[in-house]
């Protein structure tokens, strides 16, 4: 993956073939290169991915939700952070995804 550029890369495979150990090696190659942001969130499930998502978005200075409809606001700006440009270079690693159902096709925020 070069930098400056938007790039997508998924590791798939069984369980403990080394996916995560690939990612991890990776990210330390990478940002020993240069400034890059890392961002590790749990891809098990929606609530543990939404957990990091906010946690990204709490990182990143966006404004904590109080309400479920915060809540919304809050993903689709540390979404909308991501796809600006003031976001800088960054690898976004979404772990233990095994669940393709959490996120393909789906219509929540």
């Amino acid at each position: 993956c070069k930098s400056g550029a938007h790039n997508r890369v998924a590791l798939h495979g069984l369980g403990g073939c080394g996916k995560t150990q690939i990612a991890l090696e990776y990210v330390c190659r990478r940002t020993s290169e240069g400034h890059c942001n890392v961002f590790w969130v749990q891809g098990s499930g929606i609530s543990k991915f939404t957990e990091g998502f906010k946690a990204i978005g709490q990182h990143v200075r966006i404004p904590l939700a109080s309400t479920e409809k915060d809540e919304e606001e809050l993903l689709r700006h540390t979404r909308t952070w991501f796809e600006g440009p003031d976001s800088g270079d960054w690898i976004l690693v979404i772990d233990n995804a095994d669940n393709d159902a959490d996120f393909v096709g789906n219509t929540s925020p």
